[in-house]
């Protein structure tokens, strides 16, 4: 486990001390790289050996996942410090919300509270946690994603409401494949069938996943509440 600490390049581990290696090799989740990873990510802010120490014991002592998600919620509770709350908590609840990822621009239009300034500082906080694949954001461990749920869409309405609002920005996106992914996904957390219904008639998008996944089709006729898919599709045209 000290040579893993040693091996990660996050805090330069080599700039700790014998002890503050050993203290860290000792808990019980320092098994896990993705946990020392965030762990020593953490500890590059603390300048003097006894704040490092105090900040080492302050990790959480579970293990496994729950134990990294209660590591990355106090990653969040740092962040909110200092970059604030909202413009911590509104695009990364956002960015849970979605079913593909969002694009920086669209999550600065879906924030207008937010400055790009804290923006910038959110992602470059979070680089190592965050992937960016054709432009889309999205998250490198779902753990995270999981602590956000913890942290901030605990109430059932709130995350309905975060739906709402993705499915209202999203609903003219000119990426047919990704709008019809994502509104499927917001109309059915909000408990829109009607919508979803509509959306799986056309026959366009009834192509498209068709050709996508035949089998993802068929999860989504059952979730809209269609019991005879075909039939209804061929009365539809």
């Amino acid at each position: 486990r000290m040579n893993l600490i040693r091996q990660l390049p996050a805090l330069s581990a080599k700039t700790m001390d014998q002890r503050h290696i050993q203290l860290l090799s000792e808990h019980p989740a320092s098994n896990l790289p993705l946990f020392l990873s965030i762990a020593l990510e953490e500890l590059r802010m603390f300048a003097s050996f006894e704040q490092l120490e105090k900040r080492i014991h302050r990790f959480p002592q579970q293990t496994g996942k729950e134990g990294l998600e209660l590591l990355y919620q106090q990653v969040l509770q740092r962040l909110e410090k200092e970059i604030g709350k909202n413009a911590v908590s509104e695009p990364l609840s956002l960015l849970c919300c979605s079913s593909m990822g969002l694009k920086e621009r669209e999550i600065q239009s879906l924030c207008p509270q937010v400055s790009k300034e804290q923006l910038a500082l959110l992602w470059r906080e979070l680089r190592s946690h965050i992937q960016n694949k054709n432009g889309l954001l999205n998250f490198n461990h779902h753990t995270l994603k999981d602590a956000i749920e913890k942290q901030y869409l605990a109430s059932f309405e709130l995350k309905k409401q975060y739906h709402h609002q993705l499915a209202e920005f999203l609903i003219d996106l000119p990426d047919k494949k990704r709008r019809l992914a994502e509104l499927l996904e917001h109309y059915h957390i909000c408990g829109i069938t009607d919508q979803m219904q509509a959306l799986l008639f056309k026959l366009e998008n009834f192509l498209v996943l068709q050709k996508e996944s035949p089998e993802q089709l068929a999860v989504w006729w059952d979730k809209a509440g269609v019991q005879e898919p075909l039939n209804l599709l061929h009365e539809s045209l």
